[in-house]
């Protein structure tokens, strides 16, 4: 159970880096990056009404940290009732997201998903 509590706490972190990075980050920026977002706010995307690229990415970013710390705390809540059907659910969603961090993402989300990937697989084989 050690292990499973690590996985999520690991999923937890990660959420709670990426929100801080993205809000930290945006008082830090570089010409050049003013410059990207400025042409992002002015790219506008029709769907469902007119949004601007950058609240559209600005949403996206935000709801990915909420969504993965989230996905640490209800893990870490079920710890105590814990069984093989929603681990595997876990693990699945899990490797998933290590697949999309591994093609379009850089080391410090591969690092912790593939600690809660090694680390719920092992909680696995343990049950």
């Amino acid at each position: 159970m050690k292990l499973y509590k690590i996985a999520s706490i690991a999923l937890i972190i990660l959420g709670f880096i990426h929100l801080t990075a993205h809000v930290v980050g945006s008082f830090f920026l570089d010409e050049q990056a003013i410059n990207v977002m400025s042409q992002m706010e002015n790219y506008k995307i029709k769907l469902f009404g007119e949004h601007s690229f950058l609240k559209f990415h600005t949403g996206f970013s935000l709801m990915m940290g909420l969504l993965i710390s989230a996905f640490g705390v209800q893990n870490l809540l079920m710890a105590k009732s814990l069984n093989k059907h929603y681990l595997i659910s876990t693990i699945i969603i899990t490797a998933l997201a290590l697949a999309i961090s591994i093609l379009y993402l850089h080391f410090i989300p591969i690092l912790f998903i593939t600690i809660s990937l090694i680390c719920y697989t092992l909680t696995y084989k343990k049950l």
